[in-house]
């Protein structure tokens, strides 16, 4: 029986060299050390180095990406500032209203008050009869003026010389060579107001205030 079994075995795995042993390398051949934690016949992990160049087209990719965004918002930009904006003019004649409206007697109505109301109220009439006449109303004195408003303001000849003695009585006031109360200060507000709303052009001039 010993024989039989013998014979089966050399025909499955071959001779038996002699003087070697199972796990052993044949005779002439080196047997490598296995790297030590790692199991029988498993080999070590050889890192793979990545060349440079890999890195470089990677941080190239990364600025064209950024290049990219900052061009589009750029461009996107340009065109939200570039809109036409509409420009919506200022009429000089609101404008004027607006301001008369701030000018207001305050109590007590002393001397220094007056002084700084009449200048006020005074100037913005000048700048409407400007407005209306081209006639430089705020760079002339009375005496300069005086001639010019009784030939162009486009009233009748009571309310231009009602005007004329508005603007003659406020220098009186502005040089503290007269006074005004506070009743007269709310009145001439109300009647420099009027003045101004109808010099502005395309008012109803009809009536008592027609050019004459």
């Amino acid at each position: 029986m010993k024989p039989f079994m013998q014979d089966n075995l050399l025909a499955q795995n071959g001779p038996v060299s002699q003087g070697t042993s199972p796990g052993m390398p044949p005779p002439g051949m080196t047997q490598q050390a296995t790297p030590q934690g790692l199991p029988h016949d498993i080999a070590e992990i050889i890192p793979y180095n990545t060349p440079w160049y890999y890195y470089a087209v990677a941080v190239l990719a990364v600025l064209l990406l950024v290049l990219t965004c900052y061009l589009v918002y750029k461009f996107i930009s340009n065109k939200i500032n570039n809109k036409p904006k509409v420009i919506i003019p200022i009429d000089p004649w609101e404008t004027l209203l607006s301001d008369l409206k701030k000018v207001i007697p305050v109590e007590p109505f002393a001397k220094q008050s007056q002084v700084e109301y009449y200048y006020r109220l005074s100037l913005l009439l000048r700048q409407a009869i400007e407005y209306r006449t081209q006639v430089r109303a705020t760079d002339l004195t009375f005496q300069e003026l005086k001639v010019p408003l009784d030939k162009k303001l486009p009233f009748k000849t009571d309310d231009r010389l009602a005007l004329i003695n508005f603007l003659e009585k406020a220098d009186y006031i502005k040089f503290a060579e007269s006074e005004a109360s506070l009743d007269e200060a709310q009145e001439s507000r109300d009647q420099v107001k009027v003045w101004v709303k109808r010099l502005r052009p395309n008012e109803d001039l009809g009536g008592s205030h027609a050019i004459r």
